[in-house]
């Protein structure tokens, strides 16, 4: 099995830095249940597709539609 995409498994330092935030706000997101990841052993993981998928739901979530100059 190739595993030539992104890694598949990140440890939360390497979620944070990918998202631009501190270790600790990606720890507080996962135990919130905002950020999907699995315990491995006393380690939190962040699967690396599950982590674009959220990255995409949030870009998404925050886009303005588009009105064409029309008033509403």
């Amino acid at each position: 099995m190739s595993n030539a995409g992104p890694k598949a498994m990140l440890t939360t330092t390497e979620a944070a830095t990918r998202l631009g935030v501190s270790r600790q706000t990606v720890l507080r997101w996962v135990r919130g249940h905002t950020l999907p990841a699995v315990r491995v052993g006393r380690q939190w993981r962040v699967e690396g597709r599950a982590l674009a998928t959220w990255i995409d739901a949030r870009r998404n979530a925050c886009q303005v539609p588009q009105t064409n100059g029309q008033p509403s």
